[in-house]
């Protein structure tokens, strides 16, 4: 801060940064993030920049849909999230020739089909995932540090599901980030849990 040019160049960034918040959805899920994190203990959020609107976007997840695990630090590090879209979300979201047949032949408009969201350290890859271990330097989103995987998984036997369990399990999206795009806080963390407390369940006794 002694350095005028040093000085000035922090504060543009700083109004750069403060102007992108401004301009997404961050101060809309901020709310819902702190009463989730308030009452359950453990808030996620998600975060992915738009193209389309060439800025982030923010989303806070609702709590029954994500399952975490740390690292040897005790830092979040790993994200299952299971979610549901429907046939439109879906297509919008993903390759559509990926999808299984019963959500390509699904007009209803409104029913929503299951997906998994798994992010978790390159590193933590093996074999069975059917992707390669992480090319160093690489620029690809493939070999980005963090893994992300999307897959389209079974309803638990639906009625009408005639689709094979080999395609509704299989990868439809695989890239990466560079850190971690969910942010996991916990308002505190007891002996042995991954998973946050909170002073609401504090109370409930």
């Amino acid at each position: 801060m002694e350095y005028p040019g040093v000085r000035q160049w922090i504060y543009e960034v700083e109004d750069i940064l403060y102007h992108q918040l401004a301009r997404s959805n961050f101060y809309d899920e901020l709310h819902p993030s702190l009463m989730i994190g308030g009452s359950m203990g453990t808030a996620t959020q998600f975060r992915q920049y738009d193209d389309s609107r060439m800025q982030p976007h923010f989303s806070t997840r609702n709590p029954v849909e994500c399952y975490v695990a740390a690292n040897h630090m005790g830092e979040v590090d790993t994200v299952y999230r299971v979610f549901r879209m429907t046939r439109r979300q879906a297509e919008q979201m993903f390759d559509a020739s990926l999808l299984s047949e019963r959500i390509k032949n699904d007009n209803s408009g409104t029913r929503a089909w299951p997906f998994l969201h798994a992010v978790f350290p390159r590193s933590d890859l093996d074999s069975g995932m059917g992707l390669n271990q992480r090319a160093l330097g690489s620029l690809l989103s493939i070999d980005q540090p963090y893994a992300s995987i999307y897959k389209e998984i079974s309803s638990g036997g639906s009625s009408g599901d005639s689709s094979g369990n080999a395609e509704i399990t299989k990868i439809i999206s695989a890239g990466g980030f560079k850190e971690n795009p969910y942010t996991v806080w916990r308002w505190m963390t007891e002996p042995l849990s991954v998973y946050g407390s909170s002073p609401s369940r504090k109370l409930l006794p």
